[in-house]
């Protein structure tokens, strides 16, 4: 069993994590356990405003969400209606183009981690600093 397994399955709380295993099999798993999972390929992603804009198509946000806001991101992922992976890759780029971005933006990812059903785990794929999440 993998740790993503232990979130999936309730084991270990769904949160906001660090995480090295390849795209292809956190989807294998994802799927497999019933989730849904959103990816965001973030390596080309210049600002905040960007990652959040594919945040929103990502998970299927309504065409009112601008990515202007991190209270409308907040107000979003409580719509958000299944158990959810959000796969973040190339999370990085916006580590060090934006670190304050970075952290308020992990911020609301993380509150809404921690609230109710349904569940939502963020994953951040690929480097970054270690400090911003503990590794799964």
């Amino acid at each position: 069993m993998t740790a993503l397994s232990a979130v999936l399955d309730g084991a270990i709380a769904p949160g906001v994590h660090r995480c090295a295993i390849p795209l292809g099999e956190v989807r294998a798993e994802v799927e497999a356990a019933g989730w849904t999972c959103a990816y965001v390929d973030g390596r080309a992603l210049a600002g905040r405003e960007a990652v959040l804009l594919a945040m929103g198509e990502a998970l299927g946000f309504p065409s009112y969400f601008t990515g202007r806001s991190l209270d409308a991101l907040n107000d979003c992922l409580r719509d958000v209606s299944s158990p959810t992976v959000l796969a973040w890759d190339g999370w990085g780029v916006l580590a060090a183009a934006d670190p304050v971005g970075l952290r308020g933006l992990l911020t609301v990812l993380a509150d809404r981690a921690s609230a109710a059903a349904p569940a939502l785990e963020v994953l951040l794929l690929g480097d970054g600093p270690a400090d911003v999440a503990r590794a799964l």
